[in-house]
């Protein structure tokens, strides 16, 4: 079967927010910190920044 980061890779390339928080109000990325995963945390980070980029981006601008 598929590995995590083959199945984080496809949620997040199906447009999955990487900056939603569980139950305990903890990120996917810290919790892949702590498991020691540093590959998917990487990309959630990314993730989560390109999210935070398109929330703030102007309107017509192509990150939006």
């Amino acid at each position: 079967g598929q590995g995590h980061g083959e199945v984080l890779h496809t949620l997040l390339r199906a447009g999955a927010d990487a900056t939603l928080r569980n139950a305990q109000g903890r990120t996917a990325m810290a919790v892949a910190q702590q498991r020691g995963r540093a590959d998917e945390a990487r990309s959630l980070l990314v993730a989560a920044h390109i999210h935070h980029l398109r929330r703030t981006a102007e309107p017509g601008d192509p990150a939006g």
